[in-house]
């Protein structure tokens, strides 16, 4: 009992972390994206 609770006590928090990590890189890469397509745009006009 007391393994298990100790377990889901650092699983949670580590998955929370790199759930949110992982958000932030792909929202990052994302509008990273964005920008280089709007640079391309402005450089065609």
């Amino acid at each position: 009992m007391f393994k298990h609770i100790l377990c889901s006590h650092y699983i949670y928090p580590l998955f929370f972390l790199f759930s949110a990590t992982l958000m932030i890189l792909i929202d990052y890469r994302l509008a990273e994206k964005a920008e280089f397509l709007n640079f391309n745009k402005e450089n065609q006009k």
